[in-house]
């Protein structure tokens, strides 16, 4: 636990969610739910007009009161804004999944952001599916 930490830390702790391995470690100094974006990780990819997306990962949190919210944008966060559900992490391991429909141009950023509620998030196993244009 990063309790009493001011800082964002984002790193690597172990057991991952198959109880052996690694996984990733995120910390949210604050809550704010209006700016949760101010604490996030990036995933880069070009995204495609058009398609579905799908996200999904394993995740828990310390508290049991843990939001992560997902979302796609441009590289600067002002064009997209393509979110997805924010989930409600618990203490146990559990998957998370939505699908989210791309509909502009130049969206690079997978975005999972841990703002809106302080505290530790773990994360695992996190996948990107393209499912194409059919969906």
């Amino acid at each position: 636990s990063n309790s009493g930490n001011s800082a964002f830390v984002l790193d690597v702790a172990s057991p991952g969610s198959d109880g052996s391995g690694y996984c990733m470690h995120a910390y949210s100094p604050d809550s704010n739910s209006s700016e949760y974006y101010r604490y996030q990780t990036i995933f880069e990819n070009n995204f495609v007009n058009g398609h579905t997306y799908r996200i999904a990962f394993m995740a828990r949190s310390n508290n049991g009161s843990g939001k992560i919210k997902v979302c796609i944008q441009d590289g600067n966060g002002t064009k997209g804004d393509y979110y997805g559900p924010e989930f409600n992490i618990g203490t146990s391991w559990s998957s998370y999944q939505c699908d989210i429909k791309v509909t502009n141009d130049g969206l690079t950023s997978l975005k999972l952001s841990f703002g809106s509620a302080q505290g530790d998030y773990y994360l695992d196993t996190i996948s990107l599916i393209d499912l194409g244009t059919g969906n």
